[in-house]
């Protein structure tokens, strides 16, 4: 592939603003993004030499009028609030909405057109059609959560949700034959989580988290002239509804000695709830001991540990990561790892 491409620009003028009354703090902002999406050319390459990207327009390579693509401008405001209450010594609330927004996928959707000229041209699609196709994806996040720290208890619970529109997703048209990417997909998420701080003992604290969530697809995905993907209320893939993790340490005279345990509960391949990954839990083992000034060096550790101690076999990664919805690829989780180091500042 051979194309110029101009720079893409970013211009974020945003104003905020801190208040605090008495127990309470509020703060506000809002910011202005405007995104210039680069203007493309890309070449045909028939007969070029191999030469550098450099030198080879010293050949005179004949632009694609097929493969051209004009700058935009892209405009969205972004506002943000949050507000945080002291009820009491130990109580406090807060509350938080923002709206965050993300960068299109240019390469990919230019790699895709590219690979499948003939079949695009043959349903009537460009590459600016194609690219047309795709626009900053967009979040709406609220949270609600209070904290209680009280003596040696310290507890978070949090209520969240968010909305994204204009979500990037890859899909299949059966009319062109090929997947490319459109922002056609928006997803509903909610969820609750807890976290929490036991120091139970001097030498003893327990903490964990918690968390049971869910984002869904709002509505089926249209993916091609006359094609919909059924995926309506379906789990957004690689999404899973229960996390969990818990570890307990045990630190005294310079000696530290942490269990793991972290549980993720069933994920999916596929957009439509299929390919279920079956649910893991895993068993880790972290240890350190800091030997105080020795030889200059303060402090020195020595830190060792054990990841995944019962050499667990499961799936950790699947490549789909929310934005393919035809096929997924998986990865095998590391095996028992043993790890060991020594740290120390000069």
């Amino acid at each position: 592939m051979l194309a110029k491409t101009t720079d893409s620009e970013f211009y974020s003028p945003f104003m905020q603003y801190t208040q605090t009354y008495n127990s309470k703090t509020v703060t506000g902002g809002l910011r202005l993004l405007i995104e210039g999406a680069p203007a493309m050319q890309y070449y045909t390459t028939t007969g070029l030499p191999d030469v550098s990207y450099t030198d080879v327009f010293a050949y005179a390579p004949k632009p694609d009028p097929n493969a051209t693509v004009a700058a935009r401008y892209f405009y969205e405001w972004l506002p943000n609030l949050g507000v945080r209450q002291q009820l009491s010594n130990e109580w406090s609330l807060n509350a938080s909405y923002s709206r965050k927004t993300g960068r299109p996928d240019w390469g990919p959707q230019a790699s895709s057109f590219a690979g499948a000229e003939a079949a695009f041209l043959k349903e009537g699609m460009n590459m600016q059609s194609v690219m047309n196709k795709i626009q900053p994806e967009l979040v709406d996040e609220v949270d609600v959560g209070a904290r209680y720290p009280a003596g040696k208890l310290t507890v978070v619970p949090t209520f969240f949700g968010f909305w994204t529109h204009k979500k990037e997703v890859l899909v299949y048209d059966p009319n062109v034959g090929q997947n490319y990417y459109q922002s056609n997909a928006a997803t509903t998420g909610y969820g609750f989580e807890l976290e929490a701080i036991w120091k139970a003992t001097d030498y003893l604290t327990v903490n964990g988290t918690f968390t049971d969530a869910a984002e869904v697809y709002d509505s089926n995905i249209s993916t091609g002239t006359n094609t919909t993907m059924y995926i309506g209320g379906k789990q957004v893939p690689y999404t899973p509804k229960i996390q969990a993790k818990g570890a307990i340490t045990y630190h005294a005279y310079g000696f530290e000695f942490t269990p793991i345990i972290r549980y993720v509960s069933t994920r999916y391949g596929l957009a439509d709830d299929s390919q279920a990954v079956s649910p893991y839990a895993v068993v880790d083992v972290n240890a350190s001991y800091e030997f105080g000034t020795k030889l200059g060096l303060k402090p020195m550790r020595i830190n060792a540990g054990i990841m995944n101690l019962t050499d667990r076999r499961y799936i950790g990664a699947i490549s789909v990561n929310e934005d393919n919805l035809n096929s997924a690829s998986y990865y095998v989780a590391p095996p028992r790892t043993i790890f060991a180091g020594i740290t120390a500042n000069f």
